[in-house]
């Protein structure tokens, strides 16, 4: 693994994201706005750039769109390594894939969204997904949630050695082959509850797609997801079913998380 110390700073998430800011990239920090940054090698941040351009490369064949509009947020996605880098014990290196000793950097998948079979306070992994699936059920008037639930919110895994930093991208809420039933979202954290509905526009319904039926849900901006830090994040479906939602994005996690094929 790499050993080379590098710079700790702390800064303001306005500051540290201040270029993107100002090209246009939107954020939901939720009200945690004090950021402890470790300074990536060279290395680590080609690891990274490795992760995210694969997946924009398949991203390409099958939604140049998404693709696009995914790629443009890269910046961001890779300093959110040295927010993770900085937070998790040790120091460790970044590589991808993982090894280890060290973190990983993956897309979000189920297994590392919903890291734990039964949620609870050691592994509140809280949201009304299906295990290991990007189904969820869907009722007409009743509140859904994509992360949280009535009584909690979600974090990322606080297990040691296994620790997690869950990086949404903007508008990177997918839904897969049904027409979009939703069009109100809000998302509040521990330390933010002041922002209420935020309403989807009105060609939500038009695939982004010609030929296939993808769906992309606007959002806020880039969500990162801390382990100890909760969030809530909630829709209000007017239909009932089943939809296939996918969270485009990536997960910053020690080695041990997901050292082999996962499956909760």
């Amino acid at each position: 693994m790499m050993k080379e110390r590098k710079m700790t700073a702390n800064l303001k998430a306005s500051a540290y994201f201040q270029n993107e800011i100002n090209s246009g990239q939107n954020f939901f920090f939720g009200g945690r706005e004090d950021y402890e940054v470790e300074e990536l090698s060279a290395v680590e941040i080609a690891a990274i750039s490795k992760c995210i351009d694969i997946g924009v490369g398949h991203l390409q064949k099958v939604s140049p769109i998404i693709a696009a509009d995914f790629a443009r947020q890269k910046p961001a996605l890779i300093k959110y390594g040295a927010i993770a880098k900085a937070k998790f014990p040790g120091k460790k290196g970044i590589t991808f894939p993982s090894q280890a000793g060290g973190i990983g950097v993956n897309f979000i998948v189920p297994e590392l969204l919903n890291y734990y079979t039964t949620p609870g306070s050691s592994y509140p992994c809280y949201s009304d997904y299906s295990d290991n699936t990007w189904n969820i059920s869907l009722t007409s008037g009743s509140t859904a949630y994509i992360l949280g639930s009535a009584a909690a919110h979600y974090k990322a895994s606080l297990t040691s050695e296994q620790h997690s930093l869950m990086v949404i991208a903007e508008n990177g809420l997918l839904e897969i082959g049904t027409t979009p039933r939703f069009e109100q979202q809000r998302i509040i954290s521990q330390a933010d509850t002041k922002y209420g509905v935020f309403t989807a526009n009105p060609l939500v319904e038009v695939p982004i797609d010609p030929i296939r039926t993808i769906y992309q849900h606007p959002t806020l901006g880039i969500l990162p997801c801390f382990h100890d830090f909760g969030v809530t994040w909630t829709i209000a479906p007017k239909a009932t079913g089943t939809a296939k939602l996918k969270l485009l994005g990536l997960v910053y996690y020690e080695h041990d998380l997901m050292s082999d094929l996962k499956y909760v």
